[in-house]
């Protein structure tokens, strides 16, 4: 029973338990409290290792993993302990020399070559594809918190494309910071301290605002206001997009519900992140919203990126549709900055495109930037989409893109995002309230 608590019972290799409990007893030994070594964790992930598993089984997998353990141990025995934190990664504890700067690149890098050289499952040829995460003692002499270091350290060699990454005390600082935020933020969503402001989308030929863009900020005492761009980069990463991501659509929806009273074509538009859009229940969830503030479905607009489409197109697709048949408008948001924008604008219904602000940043200077702006113009016009450019600054580039027939314009020449109480007297300037106005 000890042993199966604290090993693996398909490799028998320690699980994270028992690998915790190692590491404990590591750093009492006599080279480590003298500083002549260091205790370091390897967190090797496959990237193709689920791919692998789906193809031969889940048995398979695991024989293979097992493989790979002895041809390891046979090629580095300085290899203390071999650990299966998941399905998919594993983790290798060595004490290493602190005088010996090459001993970590060059272990890390035989154990990339022992993957490389490719294993035999039933007779077939199996190719694994790893890349490394390593984290050292002299970090933190916390278990647990050393096989953490070496995820996040996996993590930026993810995003980078490297082979090896180390944990380093500039990470160390970064994640403390991105900790401290991250329980900032939860309360924010929990308390409703969250800001939403509201962009004007400027009809180019009557020049009123048709709709707006939904934006979120956050003004924290300490950390000061942060960006729309900031917050959804951060609430995706741990995890709080979902809730972040309702509370936008209930809160815009609300406040969208009176404005319409006076401007009944009025179109709000929220931007909506991958998660959400997969997410089985979300089209039902919107359905709800609407009918809950009584806003009509046309009225509401949802801008996509194409990498909102690519984790799981087919729930994506479904939930289009569903509201699509309500009433619901989308848009393909950054439109040519993607390689599979045509693919989608193929696929899916949707009735507006939002130019990228690149290519109006420098379309004075760059003719390729004012081709491919014509192009994607024409192209929209022809499928009958409205053309919506976002990042309007100049009055040159607002008579540019009325003179290529634009639908819509947004940015700084026309008006910043602004909070709720400016943007609805801004709006009643242009709509004034009717007689019978209904409070909703």
């Amino acid at each position: 029973m000890l042993y199966q608590l604290s090993h693996d019972s398909a490799t028998n290799m320690l699980n994270r338990s028992g690998l915790e409990n190692a590491l404990l007893a590591s750093f009492d030994s006599v080279p480590i409290v003298n500083g002549e070594a260091y205790l370091s964790v390897i967190l090797v992930q496959f990237t193709n290792g689920e791919r692998v598993q789906a193809r031969i089984g889940c048995e398979g997998w695991d024989e293979l993993l097992k493989e790979f353990e002895l041809k390891v141990s046979e090629v580095t025995p300085q290899i203390h302990y071999f650990s299966r934190i998941s399905t998919t990664e594993l983790a290798l504890a060595t004490v290493v020399p602190s005088f010996d700067d090459q001993c970590l690149p060059r272990l890390c890098k035989q154990i990339s070559q022992v993957a490389k050289q490719g294993f035999f499952y039933q007779g077939q040829e199996v190719h694994l594809h790893s890349y490394m995460g390593v984290a050292n003692s002299f970090h933190t002499q916390d278990a647990s918190q050393l096989i953490d270091n070496s995820f996040h350290a996996a993590l930026a060699c993810k995003e980078s494309g490297e082979l090896v990454s180390f944990y380093t005390q500039a990470d160390q600082q970064s994640q403390k910071a991105f900790n401290q935020l991250e329980h900032y933020l939860l309360q924010a969503v929990r308390n409703d301290d969250l800001i939403l402001y509201f962009q004007p989308k400027v009809d180019l030929v009557s020049k009123k605002w048709t709709g707006a863009e939904v934006l979120l900020r956050w003004k924290h005492p300490v950390l000061g206001e942060m960006s729309n761009e900031a917050l959804i980069h951060m609430a995706e990463q741990n995890g709080l997009i979902i809730e972040v991501g309702y509370f936008v659509l209930s809160n815009a929806i609300d406040r969208a519900s009176e404005w319409i009273e006076f401007s009944p074509d009025f179109c709000l538009s929220i931007n909506v992140s991958a998660k959400q859009i997969c997410l089985p229940t979300f089209a039902s969830k919107v359905a709800a919203l609407l009918e809950q503030y009584e806003l009509p479905p046309k009225n509401l607009e949802l801008e996509l990126t194409e990498s909102c489409l690519v984790t799981n197109f087919e729930v994506a697709k479904s939930n289009i549709d569903t509201l699509r048949l309500l009433g619901v408008k989308f848009a393909l948001d950054d439109f040519g900055t993607g390689y599979a924008s045509f693919n989608y604008l193929r696929k899916l219904p949707f009735s507006a495109l939002k130019i990228d602000k690149e290519f109006l940043t420098n379309i004075f200077d760059n003719p390729q930037d004012k081709s491919i702006f014509r192009s994607i113009t024409n192209i929209a016009k022809k499928l009958d989409k409205q053309v919506v450019v976002e990042g309007v600054e100049t009055r040159e580039q607002h008579l540019f893109i009325s003179n290529e027939q634009c639908d819509v314009g947004q940015g700084y020449f026309y008006a910043k995002p602004m909070p709720r109480d400016i943007f609805e007297i801004e709006l009643q300037k242009q709509y004034p309230p009717p007689k019978n106005f209904v409070i909703r």
